[in-house]
């Protein structure tokens, strides 16, 4: 089968959409009878020349917001075309298109089936992550259903949307269908990572995004467990917190680079002695880090809320905890299963194996190619 990947980031850079791009393309190249081209996606370039690329974007739009969304159209345009023109000279089978809806429903097809792979809808970005979209984005994202095969989302939350909110579209039921996303590292655990239950917590907190992703809950849950006597180090990965804090409780390591291999060992470290990955998120997708700790047998505790439900089978992997949960409720929950061995040592083991057999990007690959041939993901 000759496919097609349509990727405006490279998908040789670990870095962009925290390497799922990378691993998705990784996958399908690894599936037997299965050529696979990357279409469209601009060459990596150096970090100066895209902090420049970036600040002058930022510069204009703060000058004339107007004049930045025409320029950002333009660049939109211009992708669209060298796409259009990779299609045309190729005759692909198959064309997969992760989050790039614009692009999609700029093309024209001939015969080719088209897979459109996302992780949530334009309604729920722009009201659980307050962010402001494009003008007319619904219609293009519409556009985009109704021209793909398949659109597979990466939760079953996220598919549920997308049937309300395209309801419109006529066969809406048979376009939308749900596959989970893999893991994103190098060379993950092939066996379970042993982990008793600790004399000293080590809890891991990860995001960039420190207030949407719950980071002041992470800590208030680690002075809740001193508070009780309890021995506890926090770890927080991807940012540099706004607040004061606890040398003696907390450590701050602000960026990991995947594509360096050092830095990655770090980070499987990391993974590999946490006890908990805490997720406390206002608002989420389909958060990468969950399959990560868990492919080293760390259990996750997150907030029930968008697609993670899809990720977390309650104490096989971890638990969900209302979007409400404190601290104190988060300290509650870990306490209680620090105290019992028995329940901590298959929750770690469990997290493992739920990895091993629901978020590899092997088993996405496969069920994507399956959804080209049957028109069914097989996956909920």
């Amino acid at each position: 089968m000759k496919v097609g990947f349509i990727s405006a980031e490279t998908p040789f850079d670990r870095c962009n959409f925290s390497g799922t791009l990378f691993y998705m393309y990784k996958a399908l190249s690894e599936e037997p009878d299965t050529a696979i081209t990357a279409i469209g996606h601009r060459p990596k370039v150096n970090a100066l020349r895209q902090k420049i690329s970036q600040k002058s974007l930022w510069l204009l739009g703060a000058i004339t917001p107007r004049l930045k969304t025409t320029v950002l159209r333009l660049i939109k345009r211009r992708y669209s075309l060298t796409v259009q023109n990779a299609i045309d000279a190729t005759a692909f089978d198959l064309l997969i298109a992760p989050v790039n809806s614009e692009v999609v429903a700029a093309l024209t097809l001939h015969n080719q089936k088209l897979i459109f792979v996302t992780d949530a809808t334009p309604e729920y970005i722009a009201q659980e992550y307050q962010q402001q979209l494009d003008q007319g984005i619904h219609d293009i994202e519409m556009h985009c259903i109704q021209k793909a095969f398949k659109t597979l989302y990466s939760s079953a939350f996220m598919a549920s949307k997308a049937l309300t909110e395209f309801n419109s579209i006529d066969d809406i039921g048979s376009k939308v269908d749900t596959v989970r996303f893999g893991l994103n590292l190098d060379t993950p655990p092939k066996a379970i990572t042993p982990k008793a239950p600790p004399r000293l917590v080590k809890l891991v907190f990860i995001g960039k995004e420190w207030e949407r992703k719950g980071g002041i809950t992470a800590v208030e849950t680690a002075q809740a467990l001193q508070r009780q006597g309890i021995a506890c180090q926090l770890t927080i990965v991807g940012c540099t917190p706004p607040i004061t804090l606890d040398p003696a409780l907390c450590t701050v390591i602000p960026f990991l680079d995947k594509n360096k291999p050092d830095q990655q060992a770090q980070y499987h470290d990391l993974l590999s002695e946490a006890h908990f990955l805490l997720l406390p998120t206002r608002a989420d997708c389909t958060p990468m880090v969950i399959a990560e700790a868990n492919a080293f047998s760390c259990p996750v505790l997150a907030s029930d809320v968008g697609g993670i439900p899809s990720l977390i089978s309650e104490n096989n992997n971890g638990f969900l905890l209302p979007l409400g949960a404190t601290g104190d409720n988060y300290a509650h929950k870990i306490t209680t299963l620090i105290n019992n061995a028995e329940q901590y040592k298959a929750l770690s083991e469990g997290s493992f194996e739920f990895y091993q057999h629901n978020l590899t990007w092997s088993a996405w690959a496969k069920h994507v190619l399956n959804t080209a041939t049957t028109g069914t993901a097989t996956i909920q």
